[in-house]
């Protein structure tokens, strides 16, 4: 009684352990998402950048540090034998307009950092999803280059058969032994580029390894919606592209930049209040206001608006040139979504089953000697054609919704 207890205890504590290892390994494609964000080396970088952009605004926004001084006239000796002293105060000004320029362009400067993160941020999630479904498709293209070489083995099978007795041909043998090494040397090809993706991914989580997809996003079934309803394919509003953004707010920078050099013509103020103590006197306070202008320096001022007139040419040109790269770029992913679905569509609803009702009928044909070798041949060469392309149709499907998911700045 004791021995089936622990035994039973013990294959209890195997079958919990086993399933919460085999939970643990695997990743969905949130999940791969929220790791990879996590542990991004780049990613926490920029969030440093906008703390050091936050920092350089408090120092930009901030008033010059205040002069205290102290005059003697008429020193007899030491400092305290003297006919006039003053102590006061001064405080320089620049301005009014600088600061709000100054503070404007550090506001820039801050936005600038953000979206800098939401951009790396963007193509990160991006490269996950990339790496995720390139796993799934050369895990699927895998599997269709196998089950191409069991029915390859099939067809061996029988053409050695008909060789032996007499009603085969050496030259179908041959053929068949030729066409199972290039489906072996196509799983082989396909084994790789699947190793390459994992590796692609796991360096993207940061190191993680021994995981395994579970979105199986290339599932026939995630696309049955696609034969009535389609999608929406709406990807043409270039308001919230990140790029286009970053352009914008750069050309306004510039902007006030071009106007930070202009203000450089204008005067500084110098304020001061002071006490001032004569010999045999009351002590009295005064009042100084004076004016800084930039009279012997007008070339460096006129060499500041001159750079920050051809820095904000270079912004606008570059504004509008992203633009039209983004509005090309929307076109071209909308147009490869367009066409991907209608081949989803075509393929799920004729061309699969049309094309295995021929490799079938062709099998059988094969088999009972009506036809022969060429035309199994033709026949399974066109169904794993068909899979392959029905498959590159789904991969184009999620790279064109990536692609545009991406532009639009989700």
């Amino acid at each position: 009684m004791n021995f089936l207890l622990k035994l039973t205890l013990t294959f209890l504590l195997v079958t919990i352990f086993c399933n919460i290892s085999f939970s643990q390994n695997n990743l969905s494609l949130k999940s791969a998402i929220d790791i990879a964000i996590n542990n991004n080396a780049d990613l926490k970088a920029s969030e440093s950048i906008i703390t050091q952009e936050k920092g350089k605004s408090l120092q930009t926004n901030a008033f010059k540090k205040p002069e205290v001084f102290v005059e003697y006239e008429g020193v007899h000796g030491f400092f305290n034998e003297y006919d006039t002293r003053k102590i006061g105060i001064s405080q320089s000004f620049d301005f009014p307009s600088l600061y709000f320029l100054r503070s404007s362009i550090s506001n820039y400067s801050i936005e600038l950092a953000k979206r800098d993160y939401q951009k790396k941020q963007s193509e990160i999630i991006y490269n996950v999803k990339s790496a995720y479904l390139n796993i799934e498709y050369y895990n699927s293209l895998k599997k269709i280059n196998q089950s191409n070489r069991d029915v390859i083995d099939t067809l061996l099978i029988i053409s050695e058969k008909k060789l032996n007795v007499g009603i085969g041909d050496k030259i179908a043998v041959l053929q068949a032994r030729i066409n199972k090494t290039k489906s072996e040397s196509d799983i082989a090809s396909a084994e790789l580029q699947l190793q390459a993706s994992y590796n692609e991914l796991s360096k993207l989580l940061g190191g993680k390894k021994d995981f395994t997809v579970t979105e199986d996003l290339l599932n026939e079934n995630n696309f049955s919606a696609l034969d009535k309803f389609g999608v929406d394919t709406s990807y043409t509003n270039l308001t919230n592209n990140i790029d286009n953004i970053i352009a914008e707010l750069k050309l306004q920078q510039g902007e006030d930049m071009l106007s930070l050099a202009h203000s450089s013509w204008l005067p500084e103020f110098n304020l001061s209040y002071y006490n001032i103590q004569t010999t045999g006197s009351s002590d009295s306070y005064g009042l100084h206001l004076g004016l800084t202008i930039p009279l012997w320096f007008w070339q460096d001022t006129r060499g500041q608006v001159m750079e920050m007139q051809a820095s904000n040419n270079a912004a606008l040109y570059n504004k509008e040139m992203t633009k039209i790269s983004v509005r090309k770029d929307i076109e071209l992913y909308n147009k490869t979504l367009v066409s991907a679905i209608q081949k989803i569509k075509l393929y799920r609803i004729e061309i699969l089953s049309q094309t295995q009702e021929v490799m079938e009928l062709s099998k059988k044909s094969y088999e009972q000697g009506i036809t022969n070798y060429l035309d199994y041949l033709n026949s399974q060469k066109l169904m794993n054609d068909t899979q392959i392309e029905f498959l590159n149709a789904m991969l184009d499907y999620y790279k064109a919704i990536y692609n545009l998911e991406k532009l639009k700045g989700k």
